[in-house]
């Protein structure tokens, strides 16, 4: 989803390693899933060293829950793992919680 961070909390050293956040344009991401989805069905794991921080760099308003409903509707994908929020940075949910109504997929 994305490489790099732009944090520097003290115990870790991923951002002067890895440098600057940056992330995966959407389109990409989403054709990645459809592509590894496509006749299987599949979980699907979002990572990012700071997942919550995905688009803020890309401008243009992508942000983390947009992409999770262009992903929930790719057919085939059942659940979503999302892996390494940072707390702080969650401002709204990126989901309702596993409602299959809304979204079409499981957060697990």
């Amino acid at each position: 989803m994305a490489d790099g961070c732009d944090r520097a909390c003290g115990f870790c050293t991923i951002a002067s390693i890895r440098g600057p956040f940056e992330s995966r344009g959407p389109d990409v991401v989403l054709e990645e899933v459809e592509r590894l989805a496509a006749g299987k069905d599949r979980e699907v794991i979002l990572l990012a060293q700071d997942l919550t921080s995905y688009g803020l760099d890309l401008g243009g308003g992508q942000d983390l829950p947009g992409l999770i409903r262009r992903i929930s509707a790719v057919p085939r994908v059942h659940w979503l793992r999302l892996l390494y929020l940072q707390p702080e940075g969650v401002t709204r949910p990126p989901a309702r919680g596993g409602r299959r109504k809304r979204y079409g997929v499981q957060l697990l």
